[in-house]
């Protein structure tokens, strides 16, 4: 399965935008959008439905990635 950082990059690949315009519809610094898909920043989940309409996420694969990236950071043992 796909990271989030790839799957945040790819759906903005496809749709054509910049990663400033991306920071400009989601309203955060671009610098955000650059550390979410460098892998460098996980973004708070009450951003995950912005992210997810902005980047027309209809299969699901970046609820799927963020899901998969949460417990990964968040698993101990």
């Amino acid at each position: 399965m796909k990271g989030f950082a790839e799957v945040v990059k790819e759906k903005r690949q496809k749709l054509g935008l910049t990663t400033s315009e991306l920071a400009r519809n989601l309203g955060v610094p671009e610098e955000i959008v650059l550390a979410i898909e460098k892998g460098a920043f996980l973004p708070p989940s009450f951003f995950l439905p912005v992210l997810v309409k902005v980047l027309k996420d209809d299969d699901g694969q970046l609820r799927k990635a963020y899901q998969n990236e949460a417990m990964r950071c968040f698993s101990f043992g």
